[in-house]
């Protein structure tokens, strides 16, 4: 059995403010990457479909993996605001 002390000791505090600076920094990235894959959605949503009869890629193609991508990213973005915080290993 492992003992827990009542109070958490300097190096538990900074670990913890470690992980919370760590998930900010996170969701900072992927509001950017967010805002990157939405406008290229948006561009790319715009553009004519590829007619060529011998074509091997689609537009469609494009639209799928970035709305793809974008769920991802808001999956991502969910789980670290909803989920605890989780400390790095020491």
């Amino acid at each position: 059995m492992s003992f827990h002390p009542a109070f958490p000791t300097v190096n538990d505090l900074s670990r913890e403010a470690a992980a919370i600076t760590r998930d900010r920094n996170d969701l900072a990235t992927l509001r950017e990457l967010r805002a990157i894959v939405s406008s290229t959605l948006d561009r790319a949503s715009r553009c004519n479909a590829i007619h060529h009869p011998d074509r091997k890629f689609g537009t469609d193609d494009l639209l799928e993996v970035l709305q793809g991508a974008l769920a991802d990213i808001d999956g991502e973005s969910q789980r670290i605001r909803t989920s605890p915080v989780v400390l790095e290993a020491e």
